[in-house]
């Protein structure tokens, strides 16, 4: 690069260098990009899991096709089985050892004409054997003539007697069985068979009267149709194996027979299972599906190439995908970035102004979105500045003001109580005992009013303010007022709230005892739990019940009523205030007469 472009670059980098829209559109840029490749990236580890997952779910639901249809097939053919079990000339010849030659052929023709009838309803069969125990052998192929076939085998020559389906048709009485060809059904007079063999899936089952077993066999093409029709084309694979995982049915005939064996199973679902193995096709998904109307299982096996062959069309789209959603973003990221930041920049210009000294200037156009909150408050802020140096002048007055008010409050009190002592003083002096108690209870009433700020006293403080307020009631009222307490020593010095019982006290002076010279209040403490109970009780008039209940309205909520002076509202309001809302005042009438009022404290000794 020349020096004329390295000069160009340098101012270009020094032009946007700093720039708010370059900086938030290189954050937003780099946040969607994150988000835009993790998206991406664990889509695309995800594909071949996702497709997996669906081409299991497909194979699921036509596994419980093929299920469907072969429960209908093994009802079809056990329904057949029965039908021949039950032909009393099956019965008569398995029995019987002395029937003429003439009765015998009779009861075979018979028998025989029964395999004709099923044969003919259910096409599929093609080949029905009963084995008797005396060593009667009757087979009927699917066809007439040269497939019907009865024999007197009593050395039990025949391949049945000797074979696995006649062993475990002695233990389980009823089975179905694989494997088996026409070879092993042929009749005696064939010895080979022309073409192909011909594989079976057989059922059998011993007759009721125990007399030998029938076997039912179905051409093996017509039950792998049963399930095949399920099957993707050309690439899936299914067989049916026993519970010895030997091979019972499948459409490579050599296969029929040979035991297989899966490892690293999952059972996915009752009766079903996943196994990966790796073949001679390369990975491959193995399910195997419980069928319990056989006993066996139904096997489907699929390449997982052929399951995922579609991820290599699904990746090569999102790589295209997200470059193109880089771009996009980064387009659409500095316009919207730029459009979104063009009030602020024009705000920007508006501050450097008032920051040269220019107070008063404010931004005409407000945005309808959050830079329109910050517009409005730069706005009221640069008015603000303009009129804050204007009320300098006023503000420094008001509190030259406001310092003369407090000394004056703090003199007024002082001066009260000073002159209360000096009239005391000279009362004395001319023995005026009365007027001297009483500016001295009056004094006592006053000193923890002007001379005590903490918020806290203790009980006996409380009692003893109480007392002296009770005193000059007596001397104001001349009546005779009687306060009796039953604080326990122990709770004397029990922090509470300062002028918390006298605005009680009063209440009942005031209210309890009108038209009264006289009357009895008793205060008393006591635990409950981690609270303190202090209890106000008067034997005065009382309230009638809408009073009352008005009054424990209010006690309730005292927040609500803020009007209302120094009574029992404002007590219960300080002791919310300072305890929690759990505390407050309780009020009632008393048994006989009286109010009882009720201050429910934190315990905090």
């Amino acid at each position: 690069m020349n020096t004329e472009g390295k000069k160009r670059t340098s101012r270009f980098l020094s032009k946007w260098k700093g720039k708010l829209a370059v900086q938030l559109g290189i954050l937003i840029l780099g946040m969607n990009l994150l988000v835009l490749i993790l998206c991406f990236t664990f889509l695309y580890l995800r594909i071949e899991d996702i497709l997996l997952e669906k081409a299991e779910k497909d194979n699921i639901e036509r596994l419980e096709q093929s299920e469907y249809n072969i429960d209908v097939f093994c009802e079809q053919v056990k329904l057949a089985l029965r039908r021949l079990a039950i032909n009393s000339d099956l019965k008569t010849l398995s029995k019987d050892m002395r029937l003429s030659e003439g009765d015998r052929y009779y009861c075979v023709n018979q028998v025989l004409e029964s395999f004709d009838e099923i044969q003919e309803n259910y096409p599929y069969i093609q080949q029905i054997s009963f084995f008797g125990e005396n060593g009667i052998v009757i087979k009927k192929a699917n066809g007439t003539g040269p497939g019907r076939y009865f024999v007197m085998d009593t050395d039990k020559s025949d391949w049945y007697y000797t074979s696995e389906l006649a062993r475990l048709l002695e233990i389980r009485k009823q089975l179905w069985y694989g494997g088996c060809t026409a070879r092993n059904f042929s009749f005696a007079y064939r010895e080979e068979l022309d073409g192909k063999d011909e594989y079976y899936v057989s059922f059998a089952q011993v007759v009721v009267y125990g007399a030998g077993a029938l076997v039912i066999n179905v051409d093996m093409d017509y039950f792998l149709d049963l399930f095949y029709v399920n099957a993707v084309e050309n690439s899936e694979t299914m067989y049916t194996m026993d519970e010895n995982c030997r091979v019972v049915a499948a459409r490579d005939f050599e296969s029929v027979g040979t035991t297989v064996q899966f490892s690293g199973g999952e059972e996915i679902q009752d009766g079903v299972e996943r196994y990966i193995e790796d073949t001679q096709q390369g990975k491959t998904q193995i399910i195997t599906y419980a069928l319990p109307a056989m006993g066996w299982k139904l096997v489907s096996e699929m390449p997982v190439a052929e399951v995922t062959k579609e991820s290599r069309h699904l990746k090569d789209i999102m790589i295209l995908a997200c470059a193109l959603s880089v771009t996009a973003s980064f387009v659409l990221t500095m316009w919207c970035v730029s459009k979104m930041l063009k009030p602020l920049k024009e705000l920007a210009a508006v501050v450097r102004k008032v920051g040269t000294g220019k107070l008063g200037r404010t931004f005409e156009k407000i945005p309808g979105n959050e830079l329109g909150v910050l517009t409005m408050q730069f706005n009221q802020m640069s008015l603000d500045l303009r009129e804050l140096f204007q009320q300098k002048e006023h503000m420094e007055r008001e509190r030259r003001e406001l310092e003369m008010q407090t000394l004056r409050a703090q003199i007024n009190p002082h001066l009260i109580y000073n002159t209360l002592n000096a009239i005391k003083w000279r009362a004395l002096i001319s023995e005026e005992r009365n007027i001297a108690e009483s500016i001295s209870l009056l004094s006592d009433f006053l000193e923890p009013v002007f001379k005590n700020q903490k918020l806290l006293c203790t009980v006996r403080e409380e009692l003893d303010y109480v007392k002296n307020y009770i005193a000059i009631m007596n001397l104001l009222k001349t009546g005779v007022y009687l306060l009796e307490t039953e604080v326990p020593e122990a709770c004397c010095e029990y922090p509470v709230i300062r002028f918390l019982l006298q605005p009680v006290v009063e209440n009942a002076i005031l209210h309890g005892f009108r038209g009264a010279s006289s009357g009895k209040i008793c205060i008393s403490m006591e635990a409950a739990g981690a609270d303190a109970l202090l209890r106000v009780t008067d034997n005065g008039c009382g309230m009638n019940q809408t009073e009352l209940q008005k009054l424990q309205e209010k006690l309730r909520a005292p927040e609500l009523w803020e009007g209302e002076g120094v009574g029992l509202v404002n007590v219960a309001r300080r002791i919310r205030n300072q305890y929690g809302t759990n505390y407050g005042i309780s009020v009632c009438n008393g048994e006989k007469s009286g109010m009882v009022v009720v201050l429910r404290i934190k315990w905090d000794m």
